[in-house]
């Protein structure tokens, strides 16, 4: 059907619509273009539910070729972002809206953004609480040896600047942010990615925009490769499901570097790791030594490394150095190699993997180092034999008989010997081995967070400041900048080191665990649950069960982060209050990243479900259920086994 031929359906009153069958529908939506289906969701709900359908499809969308993100260039401030993409031609109708102030032209296939500001502030937590001790200090001052009302002045000066910038930079920030998160979702994938000297709270952004996207090729180049660019590389690829990896720095952290390796092994997706090295001058960089001698440490790891002789590659940044080739599947040399084993007399080396497990669980734990050093299989194996399946984890928070920053853990196996691989962790934790379960005290995993509320802070204290040297006496102003110091004090060096080591215990306890049967997060605000998905790393889990108060957008976004990390299969949601809308987009949003969701609801009400009639929401899951992506069933209100009573099931969501 062709386009005029829809323009006319949609002006010809005698045609109804609203009644055509949902497969005639389908084939209309795709042949209008992103710009009529504003219009096609408004003639009925069906029609609504098929668009936003073909929207959350997206193998029905065009692929972009090629995205560069660069940043830190000089004619630039370092916290914005310049953004090159490679659209073809044919498909550029799709992404017009997005590409609105971007230069392009009709003959070239590259669209390239302004410089876009991604960022209100750049500077973390510990200089931001530099500069507002600097700022309290300066008008304590003023306030003190010049007069008041000098002091005044300099607090409506700082109002002036609060005023203007959120009144100028966030809006802009916010609407940056939007282009780049609807070009993305426009896009059925991306054959490579290119991140150009991108800091870590940039490469945040950037993640958080990019959604679930498919990557082929990643590229990061920087000035550092550290543990917690790893992370973040471990972290995209199990979103993103990247084939393809190449990392080029300056400067080289490679510490733990066979953990990283084993966490790739893990999203199953990558096949192929470049390490490349930013060198200035032939003679740079490190010697060839040095990169055959990390080659020897990881040559029993899960990926080969390749024979290779140096490549060099000239990108922007100069030029980079080919150091290691990390591939999952075996070069031609080494498959000669295997042939010849095999023909030689059974060894170590060759042993069948159930032989492999046998002997490992034999030989016990003294045992493990030296086993590791036969062979790749071997290794392998061995780190298998020490990751254990946990049954139940429960994570826990706000309750009265302890702070609300706080959280417990509950951890419950399947087997007791399963708990000697967590002794060194579950020190001070209270273990029940009749239940096979280990309780936590109350941790602290957070201290406060004013990074985003940093300059309204200043401004009250200014204001306080102010009322007192006017009102009572100045003197009380400087008393406040000391008790002021105390508490920064506080946090820095009593805090914010018992913060780190709960972490850090977490994720140690999470890195040696095979899979979660059940994963539940209890009363968690946005802060400990933004913290806690930190700690879990990228650990499989079954069943997730979120019990909270207000299901929010922020509250359904993480849930879908949390479910394509971790590979969930189904979700509950046990929330008090939640709208419609919300809880509609969060279905369509999650047909395809799990297999099932229910909700329950919090109250004692059987005739209204979240402050509704049950016919409203009968109706909603017939709409969905007509589009075909989503069945909703309307339960009877079943109580929830395992939590607190007063939880009805509502929901029963299938894909």
């Amino acid at each position: 059907m062709a386009e005029a031929e829809i323009q006319l359906l949609l002006h010809d009153d005698k045609v109804n619509l609203a009644n055509l069958p949902p497969d005639i529908i389908r084939r209309i939506v795709p042949m209008t273009g992103h710009r009529g289906l504003s219009r096609l969701r408004l003639i009925s709900p069906l029609w609504n539910a098929v668009v936003r359908e073909f929207l959350a499809n997206r193998r029905l969308h065009p692929p972009l070729e090629c995205v560069r993100i660069l940043s830190g260039r000089p004619h630039w401030p370092e916290k914005d972002v310049r953004v090159s993409m490679m659209v073809s031609t044919h498909v550029r109708a799709d992404f017009r809206g997005a590409f609105r102030g971007w230069t392009e032209c009709s003959w070239a296939i590259p669209i390239d953004s302004p410089v876009l500001r991604l960022r209100m502030i750049r500077m973390d937590d510990h200089i931001l609480y530099f500069y507002i001790f600097l700022f309290i200090l300066a008008f304590t001052l003023v306030a003190y040896f010049v007069h008041p009302l000098a002091a005044s002045s300099v607090g409506l000066i700082g109002a002036a600047v609060l005023a203007r910038w959120q009144h100028t930079t966030a809006p802009g920030v916010t609407e940056n942010r939007a282009c780049l998160s609807r070009i993305f979702a426009r896009c059925s994938s991306i054959g490579q990615l290119l991140f150009l000297n991108l800091d870590r709270n940039t490469l945040k952004i950037v993640r958080e925009t990019l959604v679930d996207v498919p990557i082929h090729h990643l590229m990061v180049v920087g000035r550092r490769c550290d543990e917690e660019l790893r992370k973040a590389i471990v972290e995209m690829s199990q979103v993103h499901k990247i084939e393809q990896i190449a990392i080029s720095a300056a400067v080289f952290k490679m510490r733990n570097f066979r953990n990283f390796l084993f966490d790739l092994d893990t999203v199953g997706t990558v096949k192929e790791l470049e390490i490349l090295e930013n060198v200035l001058t032939p003679r740079s960089g490190q010697h060839r030594r040095y990169w055959e001698k990390i080659a020897m440490e990881i040559r029993h790891g899960p990926f080969f490394v390749q024979e290779m002789e140096e490549e060099r590659y000239n990108l922007e940044e100069g030029t980079h150095l080919l150091r290691l080739r990390l591939t999952k599947e075996r070069s031609p040399i080494m498959e000669l190699e295997t042939l010849v084993v095999e023909v030689l007399p059974v060894t170590l080396a060759n042993l069948p993997d159930d032989v492999i497990r046998e002997i490992i669980r034999v030989a016990g734990p003294e045992e493990e180092e030296s086993l590791r050093l036969i062979s790749r299989s071997w290794n392998a194996l061995v780190v298998e034999s020490k990751k254990r399946h946990l049954d139940t984890v429960r994570i826990e928070s706000g309750e009265a008989q302890w702070n609300t920053k706080d959280v417990k853990v509950t951890m419950h196996f399947m087997k007791l010997d399963d708990m000697e691989r967590f002794q060194d962790v579950f020190r001070e934790w209270t273990i029940d081995l009749r239940a096979n379960q280990v309780k936590s005290p109350a941790l602290h995993v957070k201290t406060i967070y004013i990074a985003d509320q940093w300059a309204y802070f200043a401004l009250i204290y200014s204001l306080a400041s102010l009322v007192l040297a006017l009102r009572i006496h100045f003197y009380l102003a400087g008393f406040l900048l000391i008790g002021y110091v105390v508490f920064l004090g506080y946090l820095n060096f009593w805090v914010s080191p018992g913060v780190g080591k709960n972490c850090q215990r977490l994720s140690k306890l999470f890195a040696r665990t095979s899979s979660i049967r059940e994963l539940y997060l209890v009363n968690l605000d946005r802060t400990a649950l933004k913290v806690i998905k930190s700690t879990l790393g990228v650990v499989p889990v079954n069943h997730l069960i979120v019990v909270d108060k207000d299901c929010d957008k922020q509250l359904t976004k993480a849930v879908l982060e949390l479910a394509r990390t971790h590979k969930v299969g189904s979700v509950t949601l046990c929330v008090k209050r939640c709208d419609e809308r919300v809880l509609g987009k969060f279905f369509m949003e999650a047909a395809s990243v799990v297999q099932e969701i229910d909700v329950y609801e919090k109250s004692q009400n059987t005739d209204e479900i979240f402050g509704k009639r049950r016919e409203f929401w009968e109706i909603s899951a017939r709409d969905l259920k007509s589009s075909g992506s989503v069945l909703v069933d309307v339960m009877n209100g079943e109580q929830l086994q395992g939590l607190e009573i007063g939880h009805q099931y509502r929901f029963r969501v299938t894909f």
